[in-house]
């Protein structure tokens, strides 16, 4: 589409995951503490472990983890200045079962590779510890004709130029039109 495309191994950057889901966390388990003492017993499972993952952290660990997001900002306008966009998958791998549970490791040829937050969707996290906006969309298929992603990542204030990448894109690959196979 004309663009000027540079490659980022990632390698070198901080992504503070850990940083991330802890705050998040904190968070839910403060907006859905009424919820949780009131309805606990019917609410899902995965819903569950992860709200009240955020039940153990202290003061110390929320100090921490605002500090990591503070350099991780700094760390994002730094990377962005030189570039308008940031191009990631979205996950690591095709879909998984809907009904996989949260804290299951992700099993890819019989190979557990880790945490989900870690092995399969990583790479959407840290925009939410960064505030930086982000769009994701589909590109392609993959051979079991399941939807293959992309996130664009954005400088601060560039929903509307994210959006118009977004256009040009979805112009470019028609992924938006093309539908998975329905699974029994």
């Amino acid at each position: 589409l004309g663009a000027e495309v540079s490659e980022f191994d990632g390698l070198t950057m901080n992504w503070c995951l850990a940083e991330a889901r802890l705050l998040l966390r904190i968070n839910q388990t403060e907006r859905y503490a009424k919820l949780i003492a009131e309805r606990g017993d019917i609410l899902d499972r995965s819903f569950m472990a992860n709200v009240t993952e955020g039940l153990g952290a202290d003061a110390g660990d929320l100090r921490r983890a605002l500090f990591a997001r503070t350099t991780f900002f700094r760390d994002m306008l730094a990377l962005m200045a030189d570039c308008d966009y940031l191009l990631t998958p979205i996950f690591n791998t095709p879909a998984i079962d809907a009904t996989h549970y949260v804290h299951d490791p992700l099993v890819i040829d019989g190979r557990p590779l880790g945490d989900l937050r870690e092995a399969w969707y990583s790479y959407t996290v840290p925009q939410n510890l960064s505030g930086h906006p982000a769009i994701a969309l589909p590109v392609s298929l993959s051979k079991a004709g399941l939807p293959i992603g992309v996130q664009a990542i954005g400088k601060w204030f560039s929903e509307a130029e994210l959006i118009g990448l977004a256009c040009a894109l979805d112009a470019r690959t028609g992924a938006s039109g093309r539908r998975p196979p329905l699974h029994a």
